[in-house]
């Protein structure tokens, strides 16, 4: 049945909706998260995220919110990530059609280079439709899930040793760090103290579970971990050029496994570019198996 699609920018009035409507998304895709209120405010509330500018809720006939367009601008790189939501009951290529075409009328705005969004490896109805807009597929990530602590020597070499990460103090130090050693890494944009400051304290974050690996009193590498109910995930984890090949992120990344079984996960999980082979051997060599594919689009912008 055709109907009409109806486009409004959030408002922090729309909060409710908004919220009730991720949480049936996450029902069509099988996730038992439920999202609070608290939630949402929290991730709308991010430095960088301007809801009232990059948040659109899409509504039927009835005026019932069915899917959102969010933009999230990364100026330093000149690029935005789009992301596109729709319940399934109203998942068909004609809807997807009108709103990747109204998602690409708003983004003229933004004065952007290019657009990058992700998709599941299994929703061929998004990649086809995708694909009609000139939209490239660039980039493979894997989705790795471990289930038991492996059997490692966590024990760094002669002048490395582990700090935990001290809030209030450290902000700046770890920012440095992470900007470092992602420099080079596609579709990493450098973050800002006040960022990393407010992701510290997000509710699935401890300082406690952000691990850092010290040369003498240098900062060489850090493995962040985050939680999510039982699961745990290695969300950012990394070593300084200079210090690589020297079997430390094996270590390290171990460390954070450790971490996150010992406050009772019951599984760790992470992401890894598909292109990243010394990356995938030591997750391999760990007991990460590939669960899943993310597929990462691409379209270049004409302003």
């Amino acid at each position: 049945m055709t109907i009409s699609l109806n486009y409004k920018t959030f408002s922090w009035q729309h909060i409710d909706d908004y919220t009730n409507l991720l949480n049936r998304l996450a029902l069509d895709n099988k996730n038992n998260y439920k999202y609070n209120l608290s939630d949402i405010k929290e991730k709308l509330s991010y430095p960088s995220f301007n809801p009232q500018k990059n948040l659109f809720l899409i509504s039927n006939n009835n005026n019932e919110p069915i899917g959102y367009i969010s933009f999230n601008e990364e100026k330093f790189i000149n690029r935005v990530i789009l992301d596109i939501k729709i319940l399934k009951l109203h998942k068909n290529d004609e809807n997807q059609t009108k709103i990747i075409r109204k998602a690409l009328e708003l983004a003229s705005s933004l004065h952007t280079e290019k657009l990058n969004i992700q998709t599941s490896e299994y929703d061929k109805s998004i990649q086809n439709s995708l694909t009609n807009f000139n939209f490239k597929k660039i980039k493979i990530y894997f989705n790795m899930q471990l289930k038991k602590m492996p059997v490692i020597n966590l024990e760094p070499p002669n002048d490395f040793f582990f700090s935990t990460f001290l809030q209030d103090n450290d902000e700046e130090k770890l920012t440095k760090l992470q900007n470092s050693v992602f420099k080079d890494s596609w579709g990493f944009c450098p973050n800002t103290t006040e960022e990393i400051k407010y992701r510290i304290k997000m509710h699935n974050t401890k300082p406690e579970g952000i691990i850092i690996l010290k040369n003498r009193q240098e900062y060489v590498g850090y493995n962040w971990t985050t939680y999510k109910n039982k699961s745990g995930k290695i969300s950012m984890t990394g070593i300084l050029p200079q210090f690589r090949s020297k079997g430390l992120g094996n270590i390290l990344v171990g460390k954070g496994i450790e971490y996150l079984f010992n406050n009772n996960h019951s599984t760790v999980e992470l992401e890894v570019d598909s292109n990243n082979i010394k990356a995938l051997q030591i997750y391999k060599k760990l007991g990460f198996n590939k669960s899943s594919e993310i597929w990462w689009y691409e379209k270049e912008i004409s302003n």
